[in-house]
């Protein structure tokens, strides 16, 4: 991706995430926490770094893994936060403080 850079499409993000929140009040007292991980069929041979070899539930050591993490909204079930990343970060490390 070389037309928008990692910065760029965070704020991006950030900017459509407030505009939809404050558009439809968007009640942001309850949020949902949810990490997960996908298995694919990626070859070995791909370059690509976001998909890595790593503990899966699915016990399939022979696949590569992408973890993501989403944060969506009660009401409405707007996405407010996704995340992709590589595994085999531990996906509950990313879960939000409770401050």
């Amino acid at each position: 991706m070389t037309y928008l850079d990692e910065p760029t499409l965070a704020q991006i993000e950030n900017d459509l995430t407030r505009r939809v929140v404050e558009g439809w009040m968007v009640d942001l007292r309850a949020l949902f926490y949810d990490t997960t991980n996908f298995d694919t069929f990626l070859s070995s041979d791909n370059p690509g770094r976001l998909a890595q070899r790593g503990h899966a539930k699915s016990k399939r050591t022979d696949l590569r893994i992408v973890g993501l993490a989403l944060l969506v909204s009660w009401d409405f079930h707007i996405r407010c936060s996704p995340r992709l990343m590589p595994e085999p970060k531990r996906l509950g490390d990313l879960q939000p403080s409770s401050r």
